[in-house]
């Protein structure tokens, strides 16, 4: 009942008159017991007539409550058709009553009801109407959704993956499995999917990192991803909040691919462009320093490495 008569209460705030309609007469004594200030209720019962002349004639400008124990009828037999489509239609199932709550059309009920077990606890509710627009589609109401999920006020993807990045990083999979218990996990990798070109079967956050990092790195590059894998990993460095899950990241990668290794052979040239791994850094500047040593660097080669900030005695940007 409570949530009813707030539903209420926050509609005709906006509203002058709701239509509400109750086809198997199931809130009859609920709509009976009502109680709202400055709001008139009216059962219609082929009164149709009566409550068109009272609400437009002698009452233009109160506020009513028309309730219909009965199934709405269809529109040529809609009597009450074009105040209906002036004003708000209030239902009540599970679905029509989150998205009043939260201020959402009832076009977005089969949104609702996909991702019925993220509606329903209040907070997550209470967040997502805190972000809500007036021109959502179905794309930017689930990304506002995984806002709510990753609790950050940041609405885009490069955001959600460093959060996951960071979970995974602490072995924390709470967010994985929200994903998934939220129905949002198919839309998150469709999501990077489509901005990066990232495909797998099995999508996976450290699967992904491994194609950015791999995509990023001169020796054995992966050409899987796009331009965009680049920029995610240069956002992700600079992001004091997620520096240090990056650097944890970074390293775990670099073992598992066995950077070491692939750089035993390489020239300074073959990676001076490439900064993913700290590995890189140190081979940079032992190479350097082996140079100085035995003479065979020229000034002006030193300026050029220098000018692109590799020369920082072994420290990872």
């Amino acid at each position: 009942m409570n949530k009813i008569v707030e539903a209420l209460e926050q509609r005709f705030s906006e509203q002058r008159i709701i239509f509400w309609y109750d086809e198997k007469a199931e809130f009859l004594e609920q709509f009976k017991d009502l109680n709202l200030f400055d709001i008139t209720k009216i059962h219609i019962e082929g009164n149709e007539f009566a409550v068109k002349y009272l609400t437009e004639k002698q009452h233009p400008y109160g506020k009513f409550l028309l309730y219909f124990s009965k199934p709405r009828p269809a529109n040529e037999d809609n009597w009450l058709l074009d105040m209906e489509l002036a004003h708000y239609i209030f239902r009540t199932d599970q679905e029509a009553m989150f998205l009043q709550e939260i201020g959402l059309e009832y076009r977005f009920k089969e949104l609702v009801s996909e991702h019925i077990e993220f509606f329903k606890a209040k907070e997550r509710r209470q967040k997502l109407r805190e972000l809500i627009d007036t021109d959502e589609t179905h794309q930017t109401i689930r990304y506002k959704m995984m806002a709510v999920l990753f609790n950050t006020e940041y609405l885009n993807l490069a955001n959600y993956i460093f959060t996951l990045s960071a979970a995974f990083n602490d072995k924390n999979e709470r967010f994985e499995k929200e994903l998934e218990r939220y129905q949002l996990k198919n839309f998150f990798w469709k999501e990077i999917e489509r901005k990066y070109n990232y495909q797998a079967v099995s999508p996976s956050i450290y699967d992904f990192l491994i194609e950015v990092f791999s995509n990023n790195f001169s020796i054995g590059r992966r050409e899987s991803l796009n331009r965009e894998a680049r920029l995610l990993l240069i956002s992700w460095k600079d992001t004091l909040q997620f520096r240090e899950s990056f650097e944890h990241i970074s390293e775990k990668i670099a073992n598992d691919l066995g950077v070491e290794t692939l750089l035993s052979d390489a020239k300074i040239d073959d990676v001076i462009e490439d900064d993913v791994y700290k590995l890189i850094d140190f081979k940079i500047l032992h190479e350097l320093i082996n140079q100085l040593i035995n003479e065979e660097i020229t000034h002006e080669k030193l300026s050029f490495y220098a000018k692109n900030d590799r020369i920082n005695f072994g420290m990872h940007k």
